[in-house]
């Protein structure tokens, strides 16, 4: 953190603090496809579905890029709770659910995304007790994701982490209908909250997402 806290120095001007998640406020010690296998064995066990993990795990992939085209959006930004709805419909086309009521299918849906992810995750606490230490100075800090699960998930994650209070507001492209692949998200949020761009420093992992793009909005940013 010697080497942030020497970069941070260079950035005495901002009072606000964007700040990706995976990767850079938590890691995994696997790929990120295997939260969604991970996802897809639970389903299986808890719902006592007649399917095998590797094909509900393809029919959760076919449903994003399905609703991706069909809303013409990037597939970050596709609804969370539509993907849920669409794999609950085909599903129950392929008659491997039963009469199980729909909200009793999205509450285990989104049991088993919680669970998958917290399981494969460790957080980065070294940059989480530096950012506590510039929100105690007056940084506002937000948190910006580019991510398939809903706010309500990031939460409950940052809940288990226990640095949810870290952050003044969370968004999550799914949510947004915004990403910062594209650099929509942070124009989105600048207008939301409305935030200067030269009062914001972005950090984060991802070269182009969180750099590249930052940048292109006015806003400065720190690649670690």
């Amino acid at each position: 953190m010697t080497n942030l806290q020497n970069r941070l120095s260079h950035y005495q001007d901002k009072n606000v603090i964007f700040t990706d998640f995976f990767d850079t406020l938590v890691h995994r010690n696997v790929h990120p496809n295997y939260s969604l296998r991970l996802w897809a064995k639970l389903m299986v066990r808890e719902l006592a579905l007649d399917i095998n993990p590797a094909e509900l795990f393809q029919i959760r992939q076919d449903t994003l890029s399905y609703l991706s085209k069909k809303s013409n959006r990037n597939s970050l930004e596709v609804n969370y709770d539509l993907v849920i709805k669409e794999v609950h419909s085909r599903l129950q086309h392929n008659n491997f659910l039963s009469n199980l009521d729909f909200n009793t299918f999205q509450s285990i849906f989104e049991w088993a995304d919680t669970n998958s992810e917290i399981s494969v995750q460790f957080k980065n606490s070294k940059l989480i007790e530096k950012l506590y230490s510039l929100k105690d100075k007056g940084y506002t800090i937000y948190l910006l994701s580019d991510f398939h699960l809903s706010k309500d998930i990031i939460e409950n994650i940052l809940e288990y982490h226990n640095f949810k209070n870290l952050f003044s507001d969370i968004f999550i492209s799914c949510d947004e209908g915004y990403c910062k692949e594209n650099g929509s998200l942070y124009k989105h949020v600048l207008e939301r909250m409305s935030l200067d761009s030269s009062q914001v420093l972005m950090i984060g992992d991802n070269k182009t997402s969180d750099v590249l793009k930052a940048e292109k909005n006015g806003i400065s940013a720190i690649h670690l």
